[in-house]
């Protein structure tokens, strides 16, 4: 009783663990209508990239009108950390699946006046979309 008891406890432990690196795929629209669902989990997702300067970079949904400037909360987009895993793989031209952790910010702290909005992906892996 006692060794199948510990397999079980030990299974029970060993699972949230091996969640935690299979990414969920997810696109930009469920990110926004159930950020806290996804909040601090390993999301895959296939989207374009909009680059700005001094930080402002943002991935959008491939199927939506690309915004003139920079995108507001409409159409959704999520802002991207650190663009060192990113550039080398994805060009804006280029829809690509961004794979990170994502944070859901509902309240900014910044004082800056660049305010990122709430979703934001700390992206650890970029390839190109083959579909």
């Amino acid at each position: 009783m006692r060794p199948r008891l510990l397999a079980g406890f030990l299974a029970l432990l060993w699972l949230p663990c091996v969640a935690q690196r299979v990414p969920t795929d997810v696109s930009i629209s469920d990110l926004s209508l159930h950020p806290g669902k996804f909040d601090a989990r390993l999301v895959r997702v296939r989207a374009s990239l909009i680059v700005g300067w001094e930080g402002d970079n943002f991935l959008i949904d491939p199927l939506k009108p690309r915004p003139k400037t920079m995108p507001s909360r409409n159409p959704p987009s999520v802002w991207v950390y650190d663009l060192t895993a990113v550039k080398a793989a994805c060009d804006p031209q280029t829809v690509c699946l961004f794979t990170g952790r994502f944070h859901f910010v509902p309240k900014s702290r910044m004082q800056s006046v660049f305010d990122p909005g709430p979703l934001q992906l700390e992206v650890v892996s970029t390839s190109v979309s083959t579909q």
